[in-house]
């Protein structure tokens, strides 16, 4: 198993997770729970693992351009509740 993403926040972590298992890669999440506990200097980021090594490489990527898309500011307007 190798890390191949690490993040405080929970919606990354788990847009990350869910981006990686979409294109086929068997990930691990360490530390999952940790956003919730009581102590708030003793909150270790949450970490994804990929299961295969071998897969590494292309769950980098996958990665890299989720973190890009999450980044990048969109032409649609403003969304408004209404």
């Amino acid at each position: 198993m190798r890390k191949v993403f690490t993040s405080n926040e929970v919606s990354e972590t788990a847009l990350v997770r869910d981006a990686l298992v979409h294109h086929g890669v068997e990930v691990t999440i360490q530390n999952e729970h940790s956003g919730a506990s009581a102590v708030p200097a003793f909150r270790p980021p949450a970490e994804i693992w990929v299961r295969n090594d071998d897969a590494y490489e292309s769950a980098r990527q996958i990665v890299v351009d989720t973190i890009a898309t999450l980044d990048r500011k969109s032409d649609a307007p403003p969304w408004a509740c209404s």
